[in-house]
């Protein structure tokens, strides 16, 4: 779902640079531009960006049979995995928000499992090891799009904290911006077979994402516990957090939570992340 409507016009001297590729199940668009750099300077660095989001989608896809979830999924419980250390760190923060969610997050999915679902072992950082400690499988899909971003954004972070490289990378409903000055956000959502203007927000640095539950049925298992199909296939969620990791997770938690228990969890889980949440048929949480 394309989630955001943004542009300026552009200052004379600037030069910009933008491509769009599919990737991470979607289309993923990445605009820089400089007033110091040549084009073709901005060019190898699109390209590292885009080189970095395919290495990740590599790593964390629940669809390549070679990716190191892949490899887990088929492996028996107990049984250690070698795993990247992106992976590993990707796994570490998805456990930090399943604590910090009370379960609400999970990436394993398995109806009668609340607990840990992955055991990792960094012993040695540079060639971690993970293994499942249940049956059933893990889907980093609400998670690893926006680790890619940020890990796009780390190519340009330096070059954008000296001022000379700004821009935007946009995947279906994850944005992360580092623009030169605070730009307006359109957040969209699905009316119809339309997509409308629904909440304008002014953005310069950090990430946002919006997620329409109709576009995630596997929220039902993989994020839960239990099944729950009183869970409304409507709502939409949008969240403001300094990385696209936690924005692209943070929605999903929102989701999923329903009772008013599971509310001021969400509350809480907010609050520790430093993020800010929007129901989009509603007002903030």
């Amino acid at each position: 779902m394309n989630s955001f409507a943004h542009n300026h016009e552009p200052f004379s001297d600037e030069v910009r640079v933008k491509r769009m590729v599919p990737l991470l199940g979607t289309f993923v668009r990445i605009e820089l531009y400089s007033e110091t750099h040549p084009e073709q300077f901005l060019l190898e660095l699109l390209a590292l960006m885009f080189q970095e989001i395919s290495f990740i989608e590599s790593l964390m896809s629940y669809y390549q049979p070679n990716s190191d979830v892949s490899r887990i999924n088929r492996s028996n419980p107990g049984d250690w995995c070698k795993i990247h250390p992106a992976t590993a760190k990707v796994l570490q923060y998805s456990e930090r928000l399943r604590i910090d969610s009370e379960g609400i997050y999970n990436v394993g999915f398995h109806e009668a499992w609340s607990g840990p679902f992955i055991e990792i072992n960094t012993n040695e950082p540079e060639h971690p090891l993970a293994r499942k400690v249940q049956k059933g499988e893990i889907d980093l899909g609400g998670v690893a799009k926006g680790f890619a971003i940020d890990q796009a954004y780390s190519k340009v972070k330096l070059l954008h904290s000296k001022l000379e490289v700004f821009g935007s990378i946009n995947a279906g409903g994850d944005l992360f911006l580092f623009e030169s000055r605070p730009v307006p956000l359109a957040i969209q959502v699905p009316l119809g077979n339309e997509l409308i203007d629904h909440r304008i927000l002014t953005l310069q640095n950090g990430a946002l994402a919006t997620s329409t539950a109709i576009h995630h049925p596997e929220l039902r298992l993989s994020y839960r516990t239990k099944n729950k199909s009183c869970l409304s296939t409507q709502k939409t969620v949008s969240i403001l957090a300094n990385t696209a990791m936690e924005a692209d997770s943070l929605t999903k938690v929102v989701l999923v939570a329903e009772t008013i228990a599971e509310q001021a969890i969400i509350k809480k889980c907010l609050l520790l992340h430093h993020a800010q949440g929007f129901h989009e048929t509603d007002s903030k949480l």
